[in-house]
């Protein structure tokens, strides 16, 4: 076996607001501590003047002296090719940025050893939320190769943490057993929320994912927004009234206020929200209390409520089936949602459940699986993945074709026909939010790359048949095969 010292294979959360990196240690998952003793690394990157990135909580720091060279929640962007952030005058992508996320984990852990100690991270599994589309989870990985970090696979965040429970609830247990769970995983800008079937036997330990719900644009920056608007309006704040650059550095000293204020509120029923010259002789100096911030973010919370609530219709589940639910991410500790979550399940959150390094425990706990690591567990663990959204491609009029729904079991295949009065011929896969009528110009569609087809032969008519097929891996993987006289494309879309 490896040295698990010098050749570790590690699970890392990449997060939005933090990340932690995790390897399996005898029987338990550890928590790599960073190069400041702390286990969470902010996930912000700050250009310095030379050039060199700075990442973590003094890049925080620089976020109120230089917010126009620093960027946070890069984790929204992944996934868009086009969007680009300029620092020093160089523009980077939300890979470039992740990737500096990741290659400052990957060196703290290298600073722990000398130079000729031969230290080497031997593979990695990433994680990513599981409402993340193909593109998304492809960055994220194409972030972690530019890190120089060997990826073993890519693991949903939910089952993550589901694997974290599932090893400390069941590695002794030889009875059979079956639980429904809910995880919920609210973190600083994404939200999962994922129905998971966990059945024990005496050699096996399944995990199946029964539905998946979420918004990848949902988390405690929608609150802090929401906090911050409010603030501004009661204190009578115009950040309008100053210019670009006044604006700009004034405004994350508000921020900064609220996320503490917000902090506070998950634990005491009255705070002081509080920021001295935010503008020129404006402050802030207000009592707030939980019942009023609750009121502020009402209409997020709804959002909330209604994606918890749709995914436990979506599993079938009926009162009093889900046996437990896991909340996981930084704003799960707001106490509104447990309340949420208690609500709409009737099931009581798992209390051993670290919100912060769940993730990365269970993902390091299925590198070490893996890679024949595991020691303490005798079982044979089986992870069945679903699909997180809707797979289908562009038929006339824009509509969206759908081959493979969501919360389908994978790996999953389907097989559609379809004519064109042409031998030549785009087609053009999509992934997104189905709904009757749907097109894939809405917003909620995600153009996969189009596959170029030519020379098909067609009948007198002119009309070329063709089919298509659609082929998902438990990674969340898609092939396409393309089939017609004259044409078979086979495929693995890239990103």
């Amino acid at each position: 076996m490896p040295d698990n010292d010098l050749n570790p294979v590690v699970g890392i959360d990449l997060g939005t607001t933090f990340s932690c990196i995790s390897r399996w240690t005898g029987d338990r998952a550890q928590i790599y501590k960073l190069a400041g003793g702390e286990q969470t690394l902010a996930s912000i990157v700050n250009i310095q003047k030379n050039g060199e990135p700075l990442v973590g909580n003094y890049a925080k720091k620089r976020l109120l002296s230089e917010p126009e060279n620093t960027v946070q929640m890069v984790k929204r962007h992944i996934g868009d090719s086009d969007k680009r952030f300029t620092m020093r005058g160089k523009k980077y992508s939300a890979v470039d940025v992740s990737a500096m996320i990741l290659s400052r984990l990957k060196d703290d852990l290298h600073g722990k050893f000398p130079d000729d100690a031969g230290f080497e991270i031997a593979g990695a599994i990433i994680t990513h939320p599981h409402y993340f589309t193909f593109p998304q989870i492809a960055q994220t990985e194409e972030a972690a190769k530019a890190a120089g970090i060997p990826v073993i696979r890519m693991l949903s965040e939910p089952v993550a943490a589901a694997l974290n429970y599932g090893f400390q609830t069941y590695r002794g247990l030889e009875e059979d057993k079956e639980e429904k769970i809910l995880v919920f995983d609210l973190g600083g800008g994404t939200f999962d929320v994922t129905v998971i079937q966990v059945t024990n036997t005496l050699n096996e330990l399944v995990f199946k994912v029964l539905s998946v719900g979420g918004d990848a644009m949902l988390g405690g920056t929608n609150f802090d927004e929401s906090f911050f608007n409010w603030a501004a309006k009661e204190e009578n704040i115009d950040f309008s009234s100053v210019d670009e650059h006044a604006r700009i550095r004034a405004m994350p000293i508000l921020s900064e206020a609220v996320i503490e204020a917000k902090k506070q509120l998950s634990a005491m029923d009255d705070t002081i929200l509080m920021a001295a010259n935010i503008l020129p002789d404006q402050h802030v100096d207000k009592d707030v209390s939980r019942e009023q911030f609750q009121e502020i973010i009402k209409e997020d919370c709804k959002r909330v409520r209604s994606i918890v609530s749709k995914t436990l219709a979506a599993a079938g589940l009926r009162e009093g089936e889900l046996d437990k639910t896991i909340m996981i991410g930084g704003s799960s500790r707001i106490p509104i949602m447990r309340k949420i979550v208690e609500d709409e399940t009737g099931a009581q959150p798992w209390a051993n459940a670290d919100v912060d390094l769940a993730v990365a425990h269970g993902a390091a706990f299925l590198a070490a699986m893996e890679d024949g690591r595991l020691e303490g567990m005798q079982k044979e663990i089986i992870v069945e993945e679903a699909t997180s959204h809707a797979l289908g491609l562009r038929a006339k009029d824009d509509l969206f074709s759908v081959l493979i729904p969501a919360n389908r079991p994978a790996p999953c295949t389907a097989v559609k026909e379809y004519r064109v009065r042409s031998d030549s011929f785009t087609v053009d896969p999509f992934q997104g939010e189905y709904k009757r009528g749907a097109k894939v110009t809405d917003a909620e569609m995600t153009a996969l790359k189009p596959i170029e087809i030519t020379g098909m032969q067609t009948d007198s008519d002119g009309i070329a048949e063709f089919k298509v097929t659609y082929i998902v891996n438990e990674q969340q993987i898609l092939r396409v095969k393309i089939e017609g006289p004259g044409v078979h494309e086979e495929r693995q879309l890239e990103y």
